[in-house]
């Protein structure tokens, strides 16, 4: 199975800490963020990891290099402009031809892949998303849950009278081939212009964990982070 990390972001709310480096190599008590996300692919069994980015990707291509071992294949596909995180997706399509999980190269949790990907074999979804409650949902996407664990609205950084649900996307996904049905050529978002659609119809399924979270792309979440 394989994997793919977004990191293809700026990291300007991180300034200065990414004036010279990519958000996702940004350390957490000494370590890149983006290696606590592939070591929790290489725990889940995948064993082909591909990075998509765009802003410094020479200095994340020299450290993707350097996670090439026996059991692992990682590489990164450098993108010329940005794409947006359904756009870097798409540029893979001929890549991806079975099952695959896409992660946040900036997201620290403790969710298990394993169980994340079972939820999704048994849902028969075109998508599975990891979902985590917090207070505020406004700085990320939020999920309306059914009784069967479909996600029957989704909303990307909604203002805090649109905000229907506490539950947000915790920057994990399970998806199948035939998403990209639904990802037309060019830049664009995974959030915005692919999730509402695929939940409209039915198609995307909603997994909640427990135990932590952090989204380290903010000082305070960084801080909170280590």
């Amino acid at each position: 199975m394989k994997g793919v990390i977004m990191a293809g972001g700026m990291g300007t709310r991180l300034l200065p800490l990414t004036l010279q480096r990519p958000k996702p190599m940004v350390e957490v008590i000494g370590i890149p963020v983006i290696d606590f996300v592939k070591d929790a692919l290489v725990s889940a069994g995948i064993g082909e990891v591909i990075v998509t980015t765009g802003y410094r990707g020479e200095s994340l291509s020299a450290h993707v290099e350097s996670w090439n071992t026996e059991g692992l294949k990682a590489w990164v596909n450098e993108e010329e402009v940005p794409m947006g995180t359904a756009g870097s997706v798409r540029l893979l399509k001929d890549e991806l031809k079975d099952t695959f999980i896409v992660g946040s190269g900036d997201t620290l949790a403790s969710f298990d892949i394993t169980s994340l990907l079972k939820e999704h074999k048994e849902s028969g979804a075109a998508a599975t998303m990891a979902l985590w409650e917090v207070e505020d949902p406004t700085r990320f996407g939020i999920a309306e849950l059914d009784d069967d664990g479909r996600i029957k609205r989704f909303k990307e950084k909604p203002t805090l009278e649109e905000a229907f649900s506490n539950l947000i996307n915790a920057g994990a996904y399970i998806l199948e081939p035939e998403i990209f049905e639904r990802m037309p050529e060019g830049p664009h978002s995974i959030e915005r212009d692919v999730y509402p659609t695929l939940a409209a119809e039915g198609l995307l399924n909603g997994f909640s964990f427990t135990g932590w979270f952090v989204d380290a792309g903010t000082p305070a979440s960084w801080i909170e982070a280590m």
